[in-house]
Parts: structure tokens; sequence; C-alpha cells
């Protein structure tokens, strides 16, 4: 159906209609003239369909209200009347991605499917959860989310519970959020932006119901929403559909969210605050140190662009102007650029790891470095290489397998401050424009405006005190004291309010309010596995893989080398190995000239290890060093050159930069175990009882960790040891003998490739090594891994291979409804947790982990009772044959074409066939309930191994002391 701007269409009338080359789509921009909801439609022949819908959703207060409304909207609805539709949605869906995000100023609920009629039930969920949610009516649902006082008994101690309150109280265990909100804070003191938009802890708390459902009335309606449609599907239908059943019933009300911008600043602010650390906790070299700067408005593409330039000059891993003159000078031991999203966008440098007395020497190397750049300008080279960076991240969709996921993150960050919602996705234009802008001195200048004389502008020091244990006391004093002043009626209404929102946990959904929910059929499963075109070449010992893609013209290259020729003590080595090539000087040229050369001709070189397993051997692994790559296929040529400048002639031997490379992996490390503890223990769980897994704690977990701290602390008197280690293993492990080459892309940029690719390895040995056996000792360690954190990650498991099971696709379905049915029941919705989540590898290895979590004993407990739950499974249950759908959906998931190049990789080294998956398929598409309850029994077994493996709240974990057999500090 051809459209014509200004019609009409099912309510909505058409604004405007742009033909986006960048993108291949045709946008077409509409409004409903009734309700006065906003949206756009990004045509195209992409089956990858995008619905999303977003409110603007600015914070008045630290509570969290719009994060803990975004939880509560997905909680039952008018027409959708279970306990979380969404989630029992998941349980037989063939989507592609399904997510709600909260932001400091909007909330997206976004949903993306290849089918249609999956497309379409989604599309009406989604719309009926936030505009229809049951939430209204039910404060349980507020309880459960947000916050309550929980307390079962007149005997109970009372306590704060909540899955936000819990999830944000983890976040909060790390400094890195508390200095985001008070860089918002001294930034935008006059705005929303000052506020925490996901929830202060100290804060939520606060939050009453009447409060919620006054924000709700007023964010969710849909004169505040933001509608995005994307892909081949039929808009006319949707837009019919979306009138009649929702936007219809909704008249405007006048009153619009405004976001008001801050005014600038006559001087900089200066702040100075505390985050708690343990009383054992070391407090030197623990401060963090920021300067922020507001740049311009979001709704100006090119200043959006042009703070993605900034970060990259100023703060590069190898070329950053700023990071290397703050690391030279010995001010903290990690260089970090934020930029700030919103109505203003904010650049921030935050160094972490400092001395409060380095503040001074803080501020005054930035404004020399600053003063430096106006004066003697920026390398052509280095701005080149930021702009090809960018070109790249927006020609793949910055990694994201659905397209229209990223676009619609992309347009809302200028639509919703009455910008364009195109004008990013034209990036072509605008690349252009940064690229014209290299070649006068716009850069220095604009540094010299927004950066050097900026007034409105921060700098923030947040320091660490050891009042960690004193603040829980504290807590726990005023949870006594409010209980204390509590009447005994209304302590006795406080219990009943408890035992009203466990009754609602603990109740299953009638049939009834189950048949609600929509439903696919098995039919809309492809019975066969897709096949994927892959062709093996062997020359001189070297297996080439041919994974056949289109791609754009883009090729992804990896060069996999052999690592298993390495001892024990070399293999420590390796990853530090992949951070330091390619940021030290080579031969022929030093790091800043080798970054900027490689990213003006290639998409980035990067070096990486991976450790596969084989499917049919449960001692046999296949660990790697991985040189990874992505260019043009008509630049190949460049990228073997400086692929065999970084694994020949890398100069192993500068202390210093050794030395801060070594500090930024310990704080990157730091920072990662809050965001993803749950990784970390169940790796270090498996290693207990697993070759390959102790081979991965090795070189990128826990014990890689500590040894990485280790080789700093020791660093001043071992330096030479350590250069006469990492050369050792830089020259052994780069050895072309059985070394697999990984080719992903189109048969045109193979055909260059093949003709080319020995230029990579000119001067590589291809001596044959022996391979060796590590042998590493089993030890069911049972750690409780003590920090700060306020909440536990707790991982239990064992290898059911080793109690004399066999992988089968039987086993992917029960992963699945106990994921979606059990687990979240127990953990989350009951539990509190952030998260849980069942694991079947099919190296045997089978492991329950939860995420963010306030229990330790009764999480365990809960591991112990899923056969419980199998056993009254039957054969007519719906959960089956919807978690069967659900697998195949996680199995046929669409990714993008580098992920694709890399499993269909990994299946050849793994002896993963086209049969073992064709296999697979079959055995969860025929699985029975007597399948699942013998899977079951499986479970239980490898439970009842008790091996298990904690990180989490010192305090908690040294209560439970009889649960381990060690208690060990993570610093």
């Amino acid at each position: 159906m051809k459209t014509k701007k200004n019609k009409f269409y099912n309510g909505f009338q058409l604004l405007e209609t742009q033909n986006i080359k960048a993108i291949d789509s045709i946008a077409n921009l509409y409004v409903h003239t009734i309700s006065g909801a906003k949206l756009l439609h990004i045509q195209n022949k992409d089956n990858d369909k995008v619905f999303s819908i977003s409110f603007k959703t600015p914070p008045n207060n630290n509570t969290g209200v719009s994060h803990i409304i975004e939880h509560c909207v997905l909680l039952g609805s008018r027409k959708y009347k279970t306990k979380a539709p969404i989630v029992d949605m998941s349980k037989g869906s063939l989507k592609n991605y399904v997510n709600a995000m909260t932001f400091n100023d909007k909330t997206i609920y976004s949903i993306s499917s290849k089918n249609n009629k999956d497309f379409e039930n989604y599309m009406d969920v989604y719309l009926d959860s936030v505009f229809f949610p049951k939430f209204m009516k039910d404060k349980r649902i507020f309880m459960q989310e947000g916050w309550h006082y929980n307390i079962n008994s007149n005997n109970d101690q009372i306590k704060y519970k909540g899955v936000v309150y819990n999830e944000m109280l983890s976040t909060y265990s790390s400094p890195m959020s508390k200095l985001k909100d008070l860089i918002n804070l001294s930034l935008y003191p006059d705005t929303p932006y000052k506020y925490s938009y996901a929830g202060d802890p100290d804060y939520i708390p606060n939050l009453r119901y009447e409060e919620l459902k006054e924000y709700y009335l007023k964010h969710y309606h849909p004169q505040n929403s933001y509608f995005f449609i994307y892909g081949d599907g039929d808009i006319q239908k949707y837009l019919k559909h979306i009138d009649k059943e929702y936007l219809s019933k909704f008249k405007k009300t006048g009153e619009n969210i405004n976001i008001p911008l801050q005014n600038k600043f006559s001087e900089r602010i200066r702040l100075s605050d505390y985050y708690d650390i343990l009383s054992n906790d070391d407090i030197s070299k623990n401060t963090y140190l920021s300067m922020n700067f507001v740049i311009g408005e979001a709704k100006n593409v090119d200043i959006h662009l042009i703070s993605l330039v900034l970060k990259i000059i100023l703060t590069d891993k190898s070329t950053g102007i700023l990071r290397n003159s703050l690391l030279n000078s010995g001010i903290g031991d990690n260089v970090i650029c934020n930029i700030g999203s919103g109505k203003q966008i904010h650049l921030s440098i935050i160094v972490a790891n400092a001395e409060i007395s380095q503040k001074s020497e803080f501020e005054d190397a930035i404004y020399y470095s600053l003063s430096r750049i106006i004066s003697t300008g920026i390398d052509k080279g280095l701005l080149e290489k930021s702009v090809n960076i960018i070109e790249f991240n927006l020609l793949e969709n910055y990694g994201y397998a659905t397209k229209g996921s990223i676009y619609n993150m992309l347009s809302l960050s200028s639509w919703l401050y009455d910008g364009h919602p195109t004008d990013i996705l034209s990036f072509n234009y605008h690349i252009k424009m940064l690229r014209d802008k290299i070649k006068s001195n716009f850069f220095e200048k604009f540094i010299e405006t927004n950066l050097l004389n900026n007034q409105h502008s921060s700098i923030i020091t947040l320091e660490p005190r050891k009042l960690l244990e004193s603040k829980r006391n504290s807590l726990q004093k005023k949870l006594e004291k409010h209980k204390e002043s509590m009447d005994p009626n209304q302590l006795k209404l406080l219990i009943e309010e408890n035992n009203e929102l466990r009754t609602r946990q603990l109740t299953e959904d009638s049939k009834e309010c189950i048949d609600t929910i929509p439903k696919l059929s098995i039919n809309d499963i492809n019975q066969t596995v897709p096949i994927h075109l892959q062709e093996i070449y062997k020359e001189n010992n070297i297996t080439i893989i041919y994974n056949n893609t289109c791609t754009q013209s883009v090729a992804y290259i990896e060069l996999l080398f052999d690592t298993k020729i390495l001892d024990c003590e070399e293999i420590k080595y390796l990853e530090v190995l992949t951070y330091l090539l390619g940021n030290l000087d080579t031969d022929t040229m030093t790091s800043y000239e080798l970054s900027n050369a490689i990213y003006k001709s290639t998409g980035g070189i990067e070096l990486l290890t991976r450790v596969y397993t084989d499917i049919n051997n449960l001692d046999l692994y296949y660990p790697k060093m991985v040189v990874s790559s992505k260019v043009h296929s008509n630049k190949l040529l460049n990228m073997f050159y400086f692929i065999n400048i970084i694994i020949k002639d890398t100069l192993i031997d500068n202390t210093t930069k050794i030395r801060e490379i070594l500090s930024t992996i310990k704080s990157k490390y730091q920072m990662t175990f809050n965001k993803f503890g749950d990784t970390f223990t169940s790796n270090r769980l498996t290693s207990y009882f697993s070759e390959p897994a102790k081979y991965q704690e090795e070189i990128k977990g826990f014990k890689f960790y500590w040894f990485i701290i280790k080789l700093i602390k020791d660093f001043d008197i071992n330096s030479q040891d350590v250069i006469i280690k990492l050369n050792k293993v830089y020259k052994k492990v780069f050895n072309c003998y059985n070394l697999l080459i990984s080719y992903t892309g189109d048969h045109v940029g193979f055909h260059e490739f093949m003709n080319h690719y020995e230029k990579a390895l000119v001067g590589i040995s291809n001596e044959k090594m022996e391979k060796l056996n590590h042998n590493f000792k089993a030890q069911q360690l049972n750690e409780g891994i003590m920090c700060s954190l306020s909440l536990q990650y707790i991982s239990k498991g064992f290898n059911y291979k080793k109690l004399g099971y066999n992988y089968s696709g039987a086993m992917k379905v029960f992963q699945t409804i106990i994921n979606n049915d059990f687990l979240y029941k127990k953990i989350r919705e009951n539990g509190g947790a952030y998260g849980c989540k069942l694991l079947v590898q099919k190296n045997g290895n089978m492991m329950i982990t939860s995420y963010k979590d306030p229990h330790l004993v009764r999480t365990l407990n809960m591991y112990n009772q899923t056969k419980i739950y199998f056993n009254n499974l039957n054969s007519e249950s719906n959960i089956l044959r919807n978690c069967i759908i659900g697998t195949i959906s996680d199995l046929d998931r669409t990714l993008n074409p580098k992920a694709s190049g890399i499993i269909k990789t990994s299946h050849y080294i793994r002896n993963i066939t086209y049969t073992d998956l064709q296999k697979e398929r079959d055995e969860i598409l025929g699985v029975t309930v007597n399948e699942l309850k013998e899977i079951s029994n499986i479970l239980q077994k490898v439970i009842d191994k008790n091996y298990l493996c904690v990180l989490g709240n010192n305090q908690k974990l040294k209560e439970n002391e009889t649960i381990f057999r060690n208690l060990i500090h993570l610093d």
C-alpha cells in the first residue's frame, strides 16, 4: 500500500517519508491525532521485525520510581492475567529479543521476532501491559518488585525486601555507581538528572504505593509515548490494531513531560563524597577522581558523534592523549571516559584507584594535556582512526544482532528531546561531516571551547571510608527501631500483608489465566536445522575454515593458535599477552603509530583466549590464542600486514608500560565482579572437577585475578623475570603448526583472502611442538569468596558425564522449564534475587547459579527442590509444549555475522556435526515428561555431589561458614 504525506491511516497521520540509504530503509513518521502518540516506522526487507514502545520518564526523586514501574507493568494486565505474562510468553515464543530497560529519562519496552504471529502476540502483550497494568489495583506487585518491610511473625527480624531494592543494593556496592550519580548531581542540579533514576537503596524505601501510581498515570499516557516499528511487516495492520485496541481509548491531556535544560554555570562545581568499604580493606590507592564537562544538546547528532571522537582521542588504551598523560604521571591505575546520555551530553574523565593527595595533580594533568592538544594540534591519523571506529560501529549496529533494536535506541537519542528521530540513522552524511572537519582545526577549537574553557563542568572526589559494617549495622538498628515503633495492630497488618504477598507468589496461575497467554504451535517451528555453508581447506599444516555468509563486504578473520604447547606456569601469561600486544611498541612502529594505522585500514585487531571442549571426549579440550579482526575485504592486505607485525615484531621490554597495563587489568576485573559474578563463580565451580574449566580459571577467572595482584605486588623485584616469561610465551604461542584460520564473509572476499593470507604469517615459526597434558588436580574446594558486595552469586553443580550420563536435546528443554518457571518463581519472584539460571552444557557441566541474591541457605535449599517440581509435571501440561518452542527459539536466535562465524568455527573445533545438531533438535521436539523426570533425577545427583562456589557479602558468608570448606577474601 502506497502512503502519502499528511494523509490519515487508521487514526495516524503520516507526517513525512524519508529514504535512508545508510540503512537501506524507508522511514515514515506518524502521529496519532486523538491520543498524541508518536510512531516511527522503518520499512525494509528485514524479517527480524522489531516493536518498541517508550515513555519519557525523568525521575523526580531518588526512589527509582520509573525503574520499579518498569518491573511492575510486566506482571499482569487487563487481558493477560498470569503473574508474569512476558515470562510466560517467552517459554513458548520464537522471539529473537525481548527486554525492558530504564534509563535516566526514558523507559523502553522492546521485542523482535521473525515469526509474524509471535511478533503480533508480543506487541499486544506489551501494549496491554503498559496501558492497562494489573499493579495499579494490586499493591502486592509493588511490594514484590519494588520494596516492602519483610516480616513473617512477631518474633522475626524485620528486613527490606524487593527485586529492585536488592538489585540496586548490589549495584551500589560498586563505587562507580555512586560516582555516576555524583557526576549527574554536579552537572545538572536544576534538572531531573540530579536524581538516581534506577533508585538509591537508601531512598527506595521512601517510595509509597500511591506515589508510584501517580507517577504511572502521568508518564504512561500515549501522549508521552514513542512507538517504533521496524522490518518487513504489515504496517497498516499494526496501525489498525494499535488504534482500535488501545490509542483510541485515550485523549490528549494537554500535559507534556518536559525536561528542562540545565543553565550554564558561571564557575566549576567541586564535590566530594565517600563510598564505604570493609574495615580490613586497603584505603590507599582507592580514591576515584572525575572531571566532567557538559558539551552540548543530545538532539544535535553532530555533538553526539563528536563526543565519541573525543572519547577515543583522549582515552583510547593505545593512543589516548589524556590517558597516557595521567597514567605516566602515576595518577591512578585506570582511566575511563564516559559519555553521559540525556537531554544534554557530558563527557567524564575518570581515574580509578588514585590517592586523595593526587587531586590537584589530576586537575593539572588534564589541563596541561588539553592545552598541549590545542597548541600542537591533534594528529590527523588519530582523528582518522577515531572516525573509522565510529563508522564501523554504526555499520555493524554496535554488534547487535537485531538491527532494529539499535536503530530504536539511536532514534530516541534525539527524538525524545524534540530532535528528528532519523537524523543519526542517516549516518553516512554525518561521517562525511566528521571527515571534512579533520582537514581543519575544528576538533582543537571544540576542545578549547567545550573542555578547556568550559565552566559548565565539575570535579568529583570519591574517597573510601571503612564504615561498611557500621552502615549495615545502622540499617538493621533502624529497622528494629521501626518495628518497635509499631503498635500490635500495625505489626499484625504488616504480617498479614506479607502473608498475602507470599500467597500470591506461591499460588499457581489458574488454567483460565494461563489460557489468556497467546501461544504458538509446534507447527510454527522449523523441524530441521538450518544448513550452514562451511568449507574446509588444508594447506601446510594450516586448516582454513570458510563460513560463507553475507556480510556486506566486511570480512571477519580469526587466527587460532594452539596453546596446548604451553606448560602450567606459562599459560598464566597468556591473558596478559592479549592486553599487551597491540599496545606495545614494535620493531618498526610505536604503539601509537600502530594503533592509528590499524584503525585507518581496518575495524580493529584484538587478541583473546578461548578454550573449546570436545563434544565426544570429556577429557579433550583445545585452548587457543585468537587474533581477531574485521576489515572491508578490499583492505585484507593491510590487515595481514598489521597482524604480522603484532604477532612477530612486538617489543615486550617496556616495564613502565607493562606495569601500567597490569594495573589496568586489575582495575577492570574489580569493576567486573559485581556485574558478572555469576560467570566467575560458575567457572570457578567447574574448575573443581573439569580440566578445561581449570585451564579457563587460570587465564580468565579468580585465579587469573589473584595472579595479576601478585605480579603487581612483586613487579619491582621481578619485572625482568616477568618480561623473560612473557617473551618466552610470545615466541612459543605464535606458531603456524596446527594453526586454524577462520574466515567469515562472502565468496569474493574469500578469494582475495586465499591469495594473500600467508602474508600474515611471514617469519612465523612452523616448528612441530609437543602438546602438553596439564593434569590439573581435581579439588572440591567449595569456596566462599568474601568481598564488600551486598548480595551473593551462588553456583552449585557437577558434571553429569562423570556420573555416567550423556547429553540429549531433552536437557535443553529441561533447562528452559527450570529457568522460566521453577527458578523464576522460587528465586526471583519469591526470593527477591535479580535472577537465577540452570546451565546444561554439552561437555557435561550442569550448574545452577543465582544472580544478585539476598539469600544463601534458602537459595541452596531451593536448588534441592527441582525434583519435586518435575514429579508434578504431566504430559498434558502447556508448559512442556511452550518450552519446546522456547528452546528451539534459543537455538535459532538471530546472530550477527561475526558471532555466527565464531559459532560455526566452534562447531568444527569441537567436532559438532550437522547430524549432531539435527539429532539434538529431534530430541527436543520429541521430548517426553518421563525424560524430563529422569533428567531431574540426574540434576538431583549433580546437586547431591555438593560442589559449590559463592561470591558475596563477607558477613553473610562468615555467618554460614559451615557450608564451605574454604572462606577466602577476594582481595
